[in-house]
């Protein structure tokens, strides 16, 4: 029961994301949105594809040190590392 609620309440929250991100990508294209917003989405959808592709490599040979650890916190810290990644790639391409 904890889980469902824990689920529900993760995606109410998490729903207004996406329109919120199509808002800004829209806003940022401006006067192009027309043309160039198909192109956004799919090469949005094939980077994230691309990620998650090699964020299960990633996770699949993920090793560290420190074996008192759980694998989940291992899984944790790998995720916690290509958000980082990102972010700071994303702060670059500005």
């Amino acid at each position: 029961m904890l889980l469902l609620v824990l689920v529900v309440l993760g995606e109410f929250l998490s729903a207004p994301s996406i329109v919120l991100a199509d808002g800004g990508v829209l806003n940022y294209l401006g006067d192009e949105a027309g043309a160039r917003y198909g192109h956004q989405r799919m090469f949005g959808s094939l980077g994230w594809a691309l990620s998650m592709f090699f964020i299960g490599i990633a996770l699949d040979h993920s090793t560290f040190p420190n074996k008192k650890c759980s694998p989940l916190v291992q899984v944790v810290r790998t995720l916690f590392f290509f958000e980082w990644a990102s972010v700071r790639i994303s702060y670059l391409s500005k």
